[in-house]
Order: structure tokens, then sequence, then C-alpha cells
């Protein structure tokens, strides 16, 4: 994500609309991309994160 690459994510709630707007267009595998770049650079919301993902489509 390039904004990872400038030190800046957005915040969680946007974060999970871009997913959750991914996996709405059946593009699922794209909307766990951001979800295991953010997971992996801020540890402390991996459980929020977890949430997120194990509500998506499979």
């Amino acid at each position: 994500m390039e904004s990872m690459e400038k030190n800046w994510v957005p915040s969680f709630g946007i974060m999970k609309l871009l997913v959750n707007g991914l996996a709405e267009d059946s593009k699922v595998e794209e909307a766990k991309e951001p979800i295991a770049q953010v997971k992996e650079e801020f540890t402390r919301n991996v459980d929020l994160w977890n949430e997120v993902e194990a509500e998506l489509p499979h």
C-alpha cells in the first residue's frame, strides 16, 4: 500500500470500508491484501482485523 510506504495509513473505519467495498465487488482476494499489510505493520489492531477478515465471504 503506497500510503504505508509513507508511514501513513487511513483510519480503521476508512480501511474497513475499503475492504468491505472490495469484498462486495467479489474482490475478496484483493480485500485480504491490505488486511495482511496492516496486520503486519500495526499489530495492536490485529484482533479487529481478524474479525473483519472472518466476516469476508469465502
